[in-house]
């Protein structure tokens, strides 16, 4: 089947990712959560999942991002 292999490949992209920046399910859970709160706290009353994985994933390399550069200084 070509799409179990598709979507194999995109989980080992995803696995490359959570490992390059050290972060498990946990962590992406956090994030989820913390951005689930901060809109809630600007004002919507309800969100669509994918975004909400979308605002949560880009929070989470954000916050990745930012330490690697603070610890380079």
């Amino acid at each position: 089947m070509s799409d179990g292999g598709e979507a194999e490949g995109k989980r080992d992209e995803n696995n490359d990712s959570n490992m390059r920046f050290g972060a498990g399910g946990y962590s992406r859970a956090i994030a989820r959560v913390a951005m689930a709160r901060i809109c809630e706290g600007i004002g919507f009353e309800g969100v669509n999942e994918s975004a909400l994985d979308s605002l949560a994933d880009i929070a989470f390399r954000y916050v990745c991002e930012l330490g690697i550069v603070v610890h380079t200084l």
